[in-house]
């Protein structure tokens, strides 16, 4: 029995020498037995043969996945990925079966990662630590993931916050970024970061003014941000006060006078001619997105700054429906190229699907007539698309679905 000894939980560069190592030398996964520093090395277990410098080569899904889910706190996950990783140097295939157990059990624990990773990026909250001689900010937080992510989500939190320094600490580990320089170190304990800031009254007030009473789902946001998060969001101490005063704001929402237009709506409106309608005889998706500009089927024309029609290739083998263009989609012109956006784009990305080969079509038609518009951009893209993915209850409710 060959055993491993991993120094480092959830080190994905020192799993992958030692598997390499055990690969090349034609160990079954199991004749291996895994252990982690903790643990210390077994009485009966033989050292590892030395790691080898030759690659494998496994399909990008999967090593994708294995890189993720290495940071499992399961402690059986060291042995269970190389059982998989065993199969798939023999099987580049091995995804596609579903219902294989390995396969079921590598998917979940990858789903899981995602949700914390998710979870780390929506709920980290920096307190500010003061500012250098030059005038750059520096910022602390502490987190508890559930897993060993930091290593999958520091990248993140560097493109986001790259003009201040910052440190994450989690149980497990912490990030520095300082000096535009990103290091990984030992984890630490709540105790190294503030409580609260002068900010974080701004804070609350900020998550006041965005909380929309109208569309309160308890139990979607206990899902969506579990209680074992709370004691970390400044936010949360508002979170009851809020959804007790929610019935009243409502009434008052629901009392006041319509938003004026904007004032530039007039401006873009001369430059579209008025003979074009949205109706049969628009041929082409450029003469339909001239005609949504000048839609007027519903009242949500008289404050749009312009309408937003769709984007990308006619040959696009999938279409994405939004619910409503944003204030930078409405500002643009273009679809998805808001914070909605964003996310739509890290999603794409994490998919392996490239934005540039899916059509785009955020619609700020009302229910009634979304299928018009949408349907519109679907039959003039040849082939049709394979898929149509509604974003948001509005697009589900227009009745739209993916073309035979």
């Amino acid at each position: 029995m060959r055993e491993v000894v991993l120094k480092t939980a959830g080190d994905f560069a020192e799993w992958r020498d030692a598997a390499r190592g055990l690969l090349a030398g034609g160990v079954a996964p199991e004749d291996v037995s895994w252990r982690d520093g903790e643990q210390g090395a077994s009485l009966f277990g033989d050292d590892a043969p030395p790691a080898s410098a030759a690659a494998v080569a496994l399909p990008r899904q999967l090593l994708g996945m294995i890189d993720r889910v290495i940071c499992h706190r399961d402690p059986d996950v060291p042995a269970r990925l190389y059982r998989v990783v065993w199969r798939g140097a023999r099987d580049r295939h091995l995804l596609a079966r579903t219902t294989d157990a390995d396969v079921d059990w590598l998917r979940k624990a990858d789903k899981a990662i995602r949700r914390d990773v998710h979870k780390m990026h929506a709920f980290v909250r920096f307190r500010r630590l003061g500012e250098d001689a030059g005038g750059r900010e520096s910022f602390a937080a502490w987190f508890e993931p559930s897993h060993r992510i930091l290593r999958l989500t520091a990248p993140f939190f560097q493109r986001r916050f790259f003009g201040m320094d910052w440190a994450i600490v989690t149980p497990d580990a912490r990030a520095i970024w300082h000096n535009e320089t990103l290091t990984l170190g030992p984890g630490g304990t709540r105790h190294e970061v503030p409580d609260s800031d002068v900010v974080e009254d701004q804070w609350r007030t900020y998550y006041g003014a965005i909380f929309n009473p109208a569309r309160v789902k308890i139990d979607a946001m206990r899902a969506e941000m579990p209680k074992k998060y709370w004691h970390n969001l400044p936010e949360a101490q508002n979170i009851a006060p809020l959804l007790a005063g929610a019935g009243a704001r409502v009434e008052r929402m629901r009392e006041a006078a319509v938003s004026l237009a904007n004032p530039r709506s007039g401006k873009w409106r001369t430059r579209v001619p008025d003979e074009l309608a949205l109706d049969d005889d628009v041929k082409t998706l450029d003469e339909l997105a001239r005609a949504i500009d000048r839609c007027k089927r519903c009242p949500l024309y008289c404050n749009a700054t312009q309408g937003v029609a769709g984007e990308g290739p006619k040959s696009a083998c999938i279409m994405l429906v939004g619910e409503q263009p944003g204030d930078q989609e409405d500002l643009q012109g273009r679809p998805f190229v808001g914070p909605a956006g964003q996310v739509l784009n890290e999603a794409l990305e994490e998919a392996g699907l490239d934005r540039c080969g899916a059509c785009s079509s955020p619609t700020r038609s009302s229910i009634s007539n979304m299928s018009r518009v949408a349907s519109g951009d679907c039959t003039r893209i040849r082939p049709r698309p394979r898929s149509i993915y509604a974003a948001g209850g509005s697009t589900r409710n227009a009745g739209l679905s993916s073309p035979r």
